[in-house]
């Protein structure tokens, strides 16, 4: 069969359009929409992050505030009271009642004995009004099952926090062992847990906290949804990328600290950037330029168009491989390729905003973990990593290294008088003082627990931290706090021990906290209100105190 020369170029041009189109349709399919949809992936994730963070942020407030009172000496001596003794009764009335619940933003607390009985449980009204007067919370209804110290040495004084299902339903809480405030610790007595409902007003405060509107359904309530439970299946089979429903919400579960998941969160998320639709605008004027001139377009789209796109996509790929989202695809807005590559960087620039604010929000949370909540200077974990830190610089410049513990003197009978919340404001004033009076950027001072502070003064000779010491002592006299209770002046004064060394390659195992606390117990020993040195030098042992 013959054709004509026309019929050939018509069958060559259909040839030719029908190839076009179904290699518009090929990119689409396999290069752009999966490349997009993985994006989109990365985004959801980056949201879901967000408020996972947020709230770890809630279960790390509790925690701090279990290790607090479970490192306390006056619960690791209320915990073997008996219930009928006054000093138990007024330990209760003080630290287990409504306005430390409400201060600490938790619904109850209790401490048990090693074997695991309650000593005393307490909540706020609310949990009484909803669950009836004898509800109280069972840790034996918590999962996984709380270690009891009767089974399990004090390694950490953390035992577990987390969420977790319970007799009143779900909760956030803490568990820390009750063990003294200062090494070496014995066996634990018990361990202290503060609670929290986790109902609405958290979750309201996790979707103040990340901006970001979000609903927390029960997992029962979401299995006799038709709709939810559909997406209960797919998020239980971990199929697939977060499954979104027509109203832009995505879903994803929440689970409790044993791994079962206790909420379907739908999180609302932002409307999708692209079109999902096979044949895009892309398309239709890509397969219509190829039919214009094939042969043209063809050259046109193996040199330059399919060339571009496999760029894009090696690019794509390697950013979701690197997560280097500051990469952007070149535009110069001249068709539509350039339209779709611009998608792109909107996508890339809103997930690499996305990432910095991620990346703010950890380093503000790695700030308060190394923060004390009460004095808002820096806590003990802060004071280890800044002292190990020090002692590496000092051995680097072979210059000394000082220790100062500080300690308030007859705090406990300053509490007795004027009641703790003062005594929280004396510790404040005191923290802010020691603070104002430590001007050197390589000077640190820490909260280390209770009444006592610890301050690290690297390129400091004995001498001269001697004289600090001094200064810090008369600083604190000089804010005249009443203290009728002391027995010494009738101000607030603190006593300090001063260690000093040279750091080496060969002394590792000095442990200069251990010295300045005995320098410390001298300071006590004779008087208070004064200073004591400890100093370790090659040139010999010794201290020197002067009062202040």
């Amino acid at each position: 069969m013959k054709f004509s020369l026309k019929k050939k170029l018509l069958y060559i041009l259909g040839a030719g359009m029908i190839a076009a189109l179904i290699g518009q349709l090929f990119t689409r399919y396999y290069l752009e929409l999966p490349s997009l949809i993985a994006l989109e992936a990365r985004s959801d994730s980056k949201d879901v992050e967000r408020v996972r963070l947020a709230m770890d942020q809630l279960v790390k407030k509790i925690a701090v505030s279990s290790i607090e009172y479970g490192t306390w000496d006056d619960t690791f001596e209320a915990v073997t009271m008996n219930p009928e003794e006054p000093a138990f009764e007024k330990f209760t009335s003080i630290n287990l009642v409504p306005s430390i619940f409400e201060a600490l933003d938790v619904d109850g607390g209790l401490f048990v004995e090693q074997a695991g009985n309650i000593k005393y449980s307490s909540h706020l009204e609310k949990i009484s009004s909803r669950f009836g007067p004898e509800a109280k919370l069972d840790p034996k209804s918590l999962k996984p099952d709380i270690p009891y110290p009767s089974r399990v040495p004090v390694k950490e004084r953390l035992i577990t926090a987390g969420f977790s299902q319970s007799n009143l339903g779900p909760v956030i809480f803490a568990a820390s062992h009750i063990i003294p405030s200062l090494p070496p610790y014995p066996a634990s007595r018990g361990i202290w847990i503060w609670w929290r409902l986790a109902d609405s007003q958290v979750f309201n405060a996790v979707i103040e906290n990340v901006q970001i509107q979000a609903a927390f359904i029960p997992i029962a309530e979401a299995a006799a949804d038709t709709h939810l439970s559909v997406i209960l299946e797919k998020l239980m089979a971990s199929v697939g990328h977060l499954p979104r429903d027509n109203g832009g919400y995505l879903y994803w579960l929440f689970n409790d600290l044993s791994g079962q998941p206790m909420f379907l969160v739908k999180q609302n998320s932002d409307k999708r950037a692209f079109a999902e639709n096979l044949v895009s605008e892309s398309v239709v004027i890509g397969f219509a330029i190829s039919a214009f001139i094939l042969i043209i377009v063809a050259l046109f789209f193996s040199r330059d168009v399919l060339g571009r796109l496999l760029h894009a996509k090696a690019l794509m790929l390697k950013i979701i491989e690197t997560g280097e989202y500051d990469k952007r695809l070149e535009t110069n807005n001249s068709d539509e390729i350039d339209t779709m590559f611009t998608q792109f960087n909107q996508l890339l620039a809103y997930i690499e905003m996305q990432n910095k604010e991620l990346k703010g929000q950890n380093q503000e949370l790695t700030q308060l973990s190394q923060q004390d909540a009460l004095t808002g200077i820096p806590n003990r974990r802060y004071l280890d990593e800044a002292l190990d830190r020090c002692w590496h610089q000092s051995v680097r410049s072979k210059s000394f290294m000082s220790v100062l513990m500080i300690d308030v003197d007859y705090f406990k009978a300053y509490n007795d008088n004027y009641g703790h919340k003062a005594g929280d404001q004396v510790l404040r004033q005191i923290a802010q003082t020691l603070q104002n009076h430590l001007h050197r950027a390589t000077d640190y001072i820490a909260r280390y627990g209770g009444e006592e502070f610890c301050a690290i003064l690297t390129d400091t000779s004995p001498e001269a931290a001697f004289n600090v010491g001094e200064r810090l002592c008369r600083a604190i006299q000089d804010l005249n706090i009443k203290h009728e209770a002391s027995g010494s002046v009738q101000v607030v004064t603190v006593s300090i021990g001063i260690s000093a060394i040279t750091p080496t390659e060969i002394v590792v195992d000095f442990d200069l906290i251990k010295a300045a606390d005995e320098a410390l117990y001298m300071s006590k020993e004779r008087g208070r209100n004064q200073v004591n040195l400890n100093r370790t030098e090659s040139y010999g042992n010794g201290s020197q105190s002067i009062g202040s």
